[in-house]
């Protein structure tokens, strides 16, 4: 009876022993799940702090490009953002705005190009070469897809007629810049050149009074230069009303200025 009651004691020790053992492993294993917890939250916290601070510099890269009007680049910042942040409201705000102004001034390259392309198939029959690659060059800028590949081809063709016509050197030379000059938009050294080439060969008389009109284009285009200038500082420091003052004036000069009606169509989305 004795060791029988010896045995149930040393039974009863061992399973307390065991027990208390078990629960201290359960313990320890429990802390080690709370360490590893904390450690995961720590590194989720840590992970979105870093990623807010690197959005943060990506949206003020994406809101100067897109003020600038450099708006393919903004799109890139943003598309960054949106690929780690989808809900990121700024972001979106910003994509939505590229992409309704992206669309608009879409619309106003097609109608200017159509524009042009009437006028350049009009210079081709009337074999106005210096026009004629004006505004060929004018449609590539704007939209290359649109380019008339014949138009610049009999354009090319009647350069080439003229210049085996012109014996001397300096003449071709000073024909050539003359192209060079106009299609560039240099439009006072482009007549100069013009009216020199007319007092030696009648040819050229037909385009002395074009040259001049495109003369004094030229200071038009500087004054514009200058009105976008203006209306861009005072759109950056938000004064919205003067910017839109200063592209109305330019509009009085170039009603068909692509960075005027970008510039004003950015100001009528941030006045929305």
């Amino acid at each position: 009876m004795t060791n029988k009651k010896i045995i149930s004691f040393i039974t009863l020790v061992l399973f307390i022993a065991v027990n208390a053992s078990f629960a201290d492993i359960r313990s320890k294993e429990s802390q080690q799940e709370d360490i590893l917890l904390n450690n995961e939250s720590v590194k989720i916290s840590m992970s979105a702090e870093k990623i807010a601070k690197q959005n943060a510099k990506l949206m003020i890269k994406a809101r100067k490009n897109y003020i600038d009007g450099n708006f393919d680049e903004a799109e890139k910042y943003v598309d960054q953002i949106l690929e780690v942040s989808p809900g990121d409201t700024k972001a979106g705000e910003l994509k939505n705005k590229i992409l309704m102004l992206n669309e608009k001034i879409l619309v106003f390259k097609k109608s200017i190009v159509n524009d042009y392309l009437i006028e350049l198939r009009r210079t081709v029959k009337e074999g106005n070469y210096y026009e004629g690659f004006l505004f060929n060059d004018r449609i590539a800028k704007l939209m290359p897809s649109s380019k008339d590949s014949l138009a610049f081809a009999r354009l090319s063709t009647e350069c080439n007629i003229v210049m085996a016509s012109l014996e001397n050197a300096q003449d071709r030379k000073n024909f050539l810049e003359s192209i060079d000059y106009f299609k560039n938009e240099k439009f006072k050294k482009a007549s100069n050149l013009i009216y020199e080439l007319a007092q030696k060969h009648p040819k050229f008389q037909v385009f002395v009074g074009m040259g001049r009109y495109y003369a004094l284009q030229e200071t038009s285009n500087k004054r514009v230069n200058m009105y976008y200038k203006q209306a861009m500082k005072n759109m950056k420091q938000g004064r919205f009303g003067k910017a839109k003052d200063y592209i109305e004036l330019g509009f009085s000069l170039q009603p068909d200025n692509v960075k005027l009606i970008t510039l004003m169509e950015q100001i009528n989305m941030e006045l929305m």
